[in-house]
């Protein structure tokens, strides 16, 4: 296997395993300071500079060289694998481990609208949306997405600073 599909692996199943541990004792943002959120994503930066130092350590480019177009590859493909891995363990989540997750979104946005002095036809039907659109399609889509998303940015930052280009070559 690939390391750089190797890498995406271990972060997306290391992502999964928090978001599970995260439910399992009730860590929310509250109790760790708005950070339980992002703590995949952060994992996920950690993992992408791993893979680019490491293929940045290997004889193809050779020792201590890496372009800035394969090292921005190497992350992208972490950060599809890992939103893969990510948007599966959401459908898990929804229909095995708490089958119940879908009302508990639908009461959220609920109380969310209902903070926003929302009308009732508004909030009822935004309810309506949420339960005949099986909203776990698009939470698996918003996780795989947010993970893409952010581990494209963080590729190219990481990749930037951990790029070496061979002496004399054109950057």
């Amino acid at each position: 296997m690939k390391p750089v599909i190797q890498f995406g692996l271990f972060s997306g199943i290391v992502s999964a395993i928090w978001q599970y541990a995260k439910y399992q004792h009730g860590l929310t943002n509250i109790n760790l300071g708005g950070l339980a959120g992002f703590v995949p994503h952060l994992f996920l930066f950690v993992v992408i500079a791993v893979a680019v130092y490491y293929q940045r350590s290997s004889a193809e480019f050779g020792v201590g060289n890496v372009p800035f177009k394969e090292a921005a590859k190497t992350g992208v493909y972490i950060s599809i694998i890992t939103g893969l891995c990510l948007a599966g363990y959401t459908m898990l989540y929804g229909l095995v481990i708490n089958p119940t997750y879908l009302q508990e979104w639908a009461d959220f946005v609920r109380e969310g609208l209902e903070k926003q002095h929302k009308s009732q036809d508004i909030i009822e039907q935004q309810i309506a949306e949420i339960n005949s659109t099986g909203a776990l399609g698009s939470l698996m889509f918003g996780a795989f997405t947010t993970s893409l998303v952010i581990g494209m940015i963080g590729s190219m930052i990481i990749a930037g600073l951990l790029k070496r280009e061979p002496e004399g070559s054109p950057e």
